[in-house]
């Protein structure tokens, strides 16, 4: 055995923590070894790997869903298991399902990246390196005749210690000695005979080891089965055979693993017969013991199994369908989960998907086309999944079937599904679905075009469909970059104008500064709606030499979209404001009068980002407009703007006859912290709209509500409810106790404001605050009445 060895077992996904825990086995003193280090080229991998185990004192396996998975990974802590060597599993990724054998130990958990208990596990190491007590010189030989003779003590411990050094030593002379101490008068030195002798290893232990198996003490039992597993003889395959059949749950594990680690295939149809047993763990450790021993022919006994007895045995007999991987157990599989399905759709067991997803392969596609024609909509889903998952070109009539399927989900996972296949030239049938009333599926259906076709693709989606334009243009995007430019070129001068328009949209979401000349040619496009993408997307460009052209669309009336005022001329004006031609601010602010949101939209973000000094004066100016809509979004930006100088003209505006300017006003007089507004406040307080009273309200707490207290006081008394709470709100955040009597009146009001609010729970909340015992009794007093409590109140410690 090397010294302090430690052989780390882990999936290869895992391999960077893998080399970290190896990094602090040796800052510690261990010398850690894994298969990437050790294994040179040319070498026998399965006699390395198991002379590593062999030559280790303990064994970290890493766990995670890979690793759970993994047929090298459980054969290496089997084996190491079979052979006695001390398994320390860690948890590095959490699964849903742990090995049996693996969920017995206690693991240590690494899930978290924070506070890993590196600590606890180097003392679980150091502990069991201790227990090994390695003592030097081993080969001395006067150290072995002390050890032999010390086997004939009087003291039990003495011979015991014996057996451990002789165990140490590994000298095959031993056996005969160490065979005379199994039938030791003391269980515990027969059970230290027995793990001696499975450590020595020497093919002449195992007549000893089989004629002592049916010792009568469980505990030495379970040592000689142990021991046994680390041989592989015809006899001793037998015996650990008989053992699966005894009571003790350990000397069944030993036996299971013993059997696992030495492959003993020819065992497999006596294990078969076992999957009858009426013990349950026999049944369990039959399972898998086949599962790990990949059995084909056991795959007809797990299935009549599974119909049979869908509960206790289930999780293992999947574990075993898995790990045998035979793809002939894919129908009946298919068909307990459909009956699962056809019961209860929505909350069927995953289990049986997860194991039909690993053992598909193309046998399955006609299996898979049935589950495509269900009158179930989740079994059709999951039929289309699987066979994207297949990729054989056999499945895709049944998926483009299904296209126009009812559900939404399954055609969206039929979409996906015709995406994963590497090469398709059925496009027509995809163009079908960019007509579909549905904004997802149209976006599928285009993305399904990039993806087999690319700039070709979707050059035919545009020419081939009237719809769907924008889920075109959006999928487009993602492919410039990849693309020729050249081809991107050719497009742009495209007959079809839908082409032209969708690329020219296309280059100025992706911000792509090589085509602004391409673009400014088609800004004297014969079609507007070319003409007005093309304007927006020089402006998201910012073309500099581009103004000249712009400046001659200013006046083009040709429209873009349905509403009036998307027309070239406006996406020029907005386009040149980008281009920092600022002598234009009177005309972009006059676009606030527009019906398109996004021309106003557009305009409010140009405006925000220029120049204060050049844009503010044309805003005061505007607070004068015709336009409502034009004063109102003045009113906004100069209120974002923290412009003070205009605060005069936006107070001349309090008596306006619109509500929404009127709000505005208030908002824009809160953001300047104006307390000329107290001036004014009653006539606020007494507007003929609600949503100006409770703006006042809002706008009083913003500022100081101290100083309105008689106003709010009154609003308090609104008829409506959402004047109410704002003034609510208000006072209780001046706590000042004056105010407690009226807000404890409001526990009464029970009417709901817009948002779901309830004026009592307010007051409730509000009051909380105040910390005097009046405003604590009455909330106690309300909470024991109320129906229902406001989470913010929960905590209050009555």
């Amino acid at each position: 055995m090397a010294e302090k060895q430690v052989f780390i077992s882990y999936a290869h996904v895992d391999n960077d923590f893998a080399e970290v825990v190896q990094q602090k086995l040796i800052d510690a003193g261990f010398n850690p070894w894994v298969d990437n280090k050790q294994l040179k080229a040319g070498d026998d991998w399965r006699q390395g790997i198991d002379a590593a185990i062999r030559g280790s004192f303990a064994l970290i396996v890493i766990i995670s869903p890979e690793s759970d998975q993994s047929k090298y990974v459980t054969y290496e802590w089997a084996f190491a298991f079979g052979n006695g060597i001390q398994i320390i599993p860690v948890m590095y990724r959490s699964t849903e399902k742990i090995h049996p054998r693996l969920d017995s130990w206690h693991y240590e958990d690494f899930t978290h990246r924070i506070n890993r208990p590196w600590d606890r596990l180097i003392g679980r190491l150091e502990e069991l390196f201790k227990e090994i007590d390695l003592r030097a010189p081993f080969d001395n030989s006067s150290y072995f005749g002390e050890a032999l003779k010390a086997l004939g003590s009087w003291k039990p411990g003495e011979r015991i210690e014996a057996c451990r050094v002789l165990a140490q030593l590994g000298n095959a002379s031993a056996v005969d000695s160490l065979a005379r101490v199994l039938h030791d008068t003391d269980a515990g030195v027969r059970v230290a005979a027995a793990d001696a002798l499975g450590s020595i290893g020497h093919i002449s232990a195992v007549d000893h080891l089989l004629n002592s198996v049916n010792d009568l003490v469980p505990t030495v039992r379970v040592a000689i089965v142990k021991a046994l597993a680390r041989f592989n003889t015809p006899s001793v395959i037998d015996a650990l055979f008989i053992a699966l059949a005894d009571a003790d749950m350990s000397i069944v594990e030993y036996a299971t693993a013993g059997l696992i680690a030495n492959k003993a295939v020819e065992k497999l149809p006596d294990v078969r017969s076992l999957l009858k047993a009426e013990s349950l763990q026999i049944k369990v450790s039959a399972i898998e013991i086949i599962g790990e021993l990949q059995d084909r022919a056991s795959v007809s006994y797990l299935l009549e199994m599974l119909r049979s007895d869908a509960g206790t045995l289930r999780s293992d007999i999947l574990a075993a369908l898995r790990n045998i991987g035979d793809s002939t157990a894919v129908p009946e599989l298919l068909s307990l989960h459909m009956n699962e399905v056809e019961v209860e759709p929505w909350s069927a067991s995953t289990d049986l998907k997860d194991a039909i997803s690993l053992l598909i392969d193309k046998s399955s596609v006609h299996t898979l086309v049935s589950c495509v024609a269900s009158t179930n909509w989740a079994i059709r889903q999951f039929g289309a999944e699987l066979l994207g998952q297949i990729g054989d070109p056999a499945g895709l009539p049944a998926l483009f079937s299904v296209l126009k399927d009812p559900d939404s989900d399954v055609q969206n996972a039929a979409m996906n599904a015709i995406r994963s296949f590497p090469q398709l030239s059925e496009l027509p049938q995809i163009i079908e679905n960019l007509d579909d009333d549905n904004v997802s599926r149209r976006s599928e259906a285009a993305y399904t075009l990039a993806k087999f076709g690319a700039l070709s693709g979707l050059v035919y989606g545009l020419t081939s469909s009237n719809n769907a334009f924008w889920e075109l243009s959006n999928a487009l995007s993602n492919e410039l970059l990849t693309e020729d430019p050249s081809a991107v070129r050719s497009a742009l001068r495209h007959e079809h104008t839908r082409v032209r328009a969708a690329f020219a949209e296309a280059i100025g979401v992706r911000q792509l500064d090589a085509y602004c000349q391409e673009l400014m040619t088609l800004v004297d496009d014969r079609a507007s709606f070319v003409r007005g993408l093309s304007v927006r997307a020089i402006g998201r460009l910012k073309c500099s030499n581009a103004i000249t052209a712009l400046t001659a669309r200013l006046d083009d009336d040709g429209t873009i979209f349905s509403n009036s005022s998307s027309t070239v001329g406006n996406f020029a004006l907005i386009a040149l404001g980008k281009l920092g031609e600022m002598s234009l601010v009177p005309r972009l602010i006059n676009l606030w009068a527009a019906d398109d949101a996004s021309l106003r939209t557009e305009v409010r973000s140009l405006l925000e980002d220029s120049e204060r000094d050049v844009v503010l004066p044309h805003l005061i100016e505007s607070l004068h407009n015709d336009s409502i809509s034009v004063v109102e979004e003045a009113v906004k930006l100069l209120s974002k703007l923290s412009a003070t100088e205009a605060l005069a003209h936006i107070r001349a505006l309090r008596r306006s006859s619109d509500e929404s300017v009127r709000s505005a006003v208030i908002f824009a007089l809160a953001e300047l912290q104006d307390n000329s507004v107290y001036e004014d406040v009653e006539s606020f307080a007494a507007d003929t709209r609600w949503v100006v009273r409770e703006r006042v309200a809002s706008l009083l707490a913003k500022l100081d509500p101290n100083r309105s207290q008689p106003t709010l006081i009154r609003l308090l008394q609104d008829e409506d409810a959402d004047v109410r709470i704002a003034a609510v709100e208000a006072l209780g955040m001046t706590k000042n106790q004056e105010t407690v009597g009226y807000l404890i009146n409001r526990l009464d009001d029970k009417a709901y404001g817009m948002l779901g609010k309830r004026v009592c729970d307010v007051a409730a909340i509000s009051l909380q605050n105040y910390g005097i015992k009046e405003a604590t009794e009455a909330v106690s007093s309300w909470m024991q009445t109320s129906s229902s409590t406001p989470e913010n109140i929960s905590d209050i410690p009555f």
